[in-house]
């Protein structure tokens, strides 16, 4: 069973609904944020007002910690000016956030070089694939609860669906081998066709197996268990497993599961063409996908974001991302005796990089990280967590990668942005230790 994914939701009364449930429409929680005595809405939203996201408290004005965020944010901005004089990619928006409660973000460069408008701190981008970090949390809680199983094949949710048989692999593949891409089902967004149906059918709402329609019958690209071959489409399989034992749809167990408790209030479903405080992309004539130079016309996505769900799915600003980072991998967003099994991972790419159940794990000159990085036509995120520092730092660019300079990789932009941070607090004495 999977549940039926309707159309673009319906926004009334300061609510944006998505098929039974309603979310915080982005207005109301930031008048919560500034009026919560005067606001008695629900209870959920009464969440909101309590405390900003992440669960963390503000610092007071004229604090030490105050003066360290404000020095931090100025430094950040004095670097990535300098980085970004005379660069094809509109703007950068770098978020960070520490284990010990700090947090900030600042944004250099434009959010629209039509317009000229600065790109802001608050403004949101869609985050691509660290969307799955959402659902491989919500995946491993229900492990904890005993409704899900690792190394159970997939065939015990899905196997009576009539369409189960036709995937690669199918009688062998376990959850885990979904969770790190071993099942060796190849890539459904790039078998032909698919890419030119997302764009000559720009409104089409996508269900689960018509996306994996376009792999059925098709050779596995690996034996199942063997190899890392990341997919999408194992992730569109693992929202399904999850949506058939929860009888919910995703993108509700991901809000009451991960997004309200932890007051990821900024972070929002890209299940529509039109995204509130969703900044333009800006694609290079070079785009192998066609959709032209600019992803927002008239405030509408050239396409429907929605084809990516459990792939991916959500739209963020740098600070949401960068506390996810610290409630994920400080063992907080799913029960921590299944951290194990979270960072045993599989070979991934050529620089000793590893996958585990849903996490990127590297080696960098600051040590061990843990992230997910995220493409979507017009943006570029990436999202690392610093364990030996306990800092996540997440960057989000506004456009493509053939836009960038050699020295404008977002991995490169996380490591410069680590530099700053961790050298100021240290010189502030705020990070004695680190």
């Amino acid at each position: 069973m999977s549940t039926k994914h309707t159309a673009a939701p319906t926004a009334t009364s300061g609510l944006i609904h998505l098929g039974d449930r309603p979310i915080i429409h982005p207005m109301i929680t930031r008048l919560a944020r500034t009026a919560c005595a005067g606001l008695l809405l629900t209870a959920w939203l009464l969440t909101a007002c309590q405390s900003p996201p992440g669960g963390q408290q503000e610092p007071s004005p004229n604090t030490p910690d105050a003066a360290a965020i404000e020095l931090v944010d100025e430094l950040l901005s004095e670097s990535f000016e300098s980085l970004w004089q005379e660069s094809s990619c509109p703007g950068v928006s770098i978020g960070w956030a520490t284990d010990d409660g700090l947090d900030s973000s600042v944004g250099v460069g434009l959010s629209d070089p039509e317009t000229n408008r600065s790109l802001r701190p608050g403004d949101r981008m869609l985050s691509g694939s660290i969307g799955k970090t959402y659902v491989s949390a919500v995946a491993l809680q229900l492990v904890g609860e005993g409704t899900l199983e690792l190394d159970a094949p997939v065939s015990r949710w899905l196997g009576t669906e009539p369409w189960f048989e036709r995937l690669p692999n199918a009688s062998v593949i376990t959850v885990r081998d979904l969770m790190r891409h071993t099942t060796g089902i190849p890539r459904h967004i790039f078998q032909p066709g698919f890419i030119d149906t997302v764009r000559d059918e720009p409104d089409r709402v996508w269900q689960p197996e018509e996306l994996l329609a376009y792999v059925f019958d098709a050779e596995p690209v690996a034996s199942a268990g063997e190899a890392m071959a990341y997919a999408d489409t194992n992730y569109v399989l693992l929202g399904m497993v999850i949506e058939h034992i929860t009888k919910n749809a995703l993108y509700r167990e991901i809000w009451r599961r991960v997004l309200l408790p932890l007051g990821l209030s900024d972070t929002l479903p890209s299940d529509r063409r039109t995204l509130p405080g969703l900044i333009p992309g800006f694609m290079s004539e070079n785009d192998p996908f066609g959709m032209g130079a600019r992803s927002l016309e008239n405030g509408v996505y050239v396409i429907n974001p929605q084809f990516e769900w459990a792939g991916g799915g959500y739209y963020s600003t740098t600070r949401d991302l960068a506390l996810w980072g610290v409630q994920l991998f400080t063992k907080k967003a799913f029960p921590e005796h299944l951290w194990t099994d979270f960072i045993d991972g599989v070979d991934f790419g050529s620089q000793g990089d590893r996958y585990g159940l849903g996490v990127m794990l590297r080696s960098t000159e600051r040590g061990p990280t843990l992230g997910h990085g995220g493409t979507m036509i017009g943006y570029l995120s990436q999202l690392e967590y610093f364990v030996d520092h306990g800092l996540a730092v997440a960057v989000q660019l506004n456009c493509d990668v053939a836009m960038l300079r050699e020295d404008q990789n977002p991995r490169d932009l996380v490591a410069r942005a680590v530099d700053v941070v961790l050298g100021t607090l240290d010189q502030s004495g705020d990070r004695a230790g680190s």
